[in-house]
């Protein structure tokens, strides 16, 4: 169950700009909120002891839980010193949180290939389910029709993707949202083999891989279907990244949840590429799982 909730800030408009969409999740979901800024080493203002920065934080933080207390949920704040990246995740750990909530881009608000440092850092390693929240999904909750109804969860048919469903089950059963399994097949390269001076015809072989992928994703669904949610299954064709963000863009009032590394499993130093696509690029909220959470459960 999702009850605590940590917000990373770092005294940007960009980090802070996620808090009315973190207020109204708690709110539904009958969370608390802890606003937490870490002050790392050397980024003091000229002249500012560590103790006058601390104390601006810490004010500037309190001004931001008096708005969410406004709204009727729990909040308090926290400041540290230390490295960024693994202050928040060692809070996050320690202090019980059941989700982090932080914003795809922070102090710089460079538009850069990857996600910043801190928010790769945090999704890569983090022991606790985060919620990352690009620009795009925080713009789509000020909009007056907004109301989270789905929650999509691709799923390659492997062990560490399907960890993400109790997550993502969770999710649903408190906000009572449609829960959409989604798989992604793929040709790729046959597509452009010849056989004497002619192309091959995949037809038979795609629609093989999608009959497969239609039947292991409806063996999913019955299983989740048993925790009384609402499923409904989905077969879509083409490169993963690209597949997944066009149906989530068609896709009204819509959140994603998913796994940093699926079939592969890969370590890198970056987090999985299909998941940093669909957080940079699907203008959704994305609850990203760690393999090392989706096999603790």
């Amino acid at each position: 169950m999702y009850k605590k909730i940590l917000v990373p800030l770092d005294g940007s408009e960009v980090a802070a700009s996620v808090l009315p969409y973190v207020g109204n999740l708690a709110g539904r979901l009958g969370a608390s909120v802890t606003l937490f800024t870490v002050v790392a080493p050397g980024r003091r203002a000229a002249l500012a002891s560590d103790t006058e920065v601390r104390a601006e934080a810490e004010a500037q933080s309190r001004r931001q839980a008096q708005h969410l207390t406004a709204t009727g949920v729990t909040a308090d704040v926290m400041v540290v010193t230390g490295q960024p990246v693994e202050q928040i995740i060692s809070r996050g750990q320690s202090g019980g949180f059941d989700l982090i909530a932080i914003g795809t881009r922070g102090h710089s608000g460079i538009r850069r290939g990857l996600l910043g440092s801190v928010t790769d850092g945090v999704v890569r390693s983090s022991t606790v389910p985060v919620l990352a929240l690009s620009p795009k999904a925080v713009e789509a909750n000020a909009q007056l029709n907004f109301g989270l109804a789905t929650i999509t969860v691709p799923l390659d048919g492997s062990a560490v993707a399907e960890g993400v469903l109790s997550y993502a089950e969770d999710l649903a059963q408190q906000l009572a949202l449609e829960l959409r399994l989604l798989r992604v097949v793929s040709v790729g390269t046959m597509a452009y083999y010849a056989v004497e001076g002619g192309p091959v015809d995949t037809t038979p072989v795609e629609q093989e891989l999608e009959d497969d992928a239609a039947q292991y994703l409806n063996g999913v669904a019955e299983t989740v279907g048993q925790h009384g949610l609402s499923v409904t299954c989905t077969v879509e064709r083409g490169s993963p990244a690209l597949a997944i963000i066009d149906h989530v863009r068609n896709t009204q009032n819509n959140m994603v949840a998913i796994c940093s590394h699926g079939r592969s499993g890969l370590g890198r130093l970056l987090i999985g590429s299909v998941a940093d696509s669909i957080i940079r690029s699907s203008g959704v909220p994305v609850l990203v799982i760690t393999p090392q959470i989706a096999t603790s459960r």
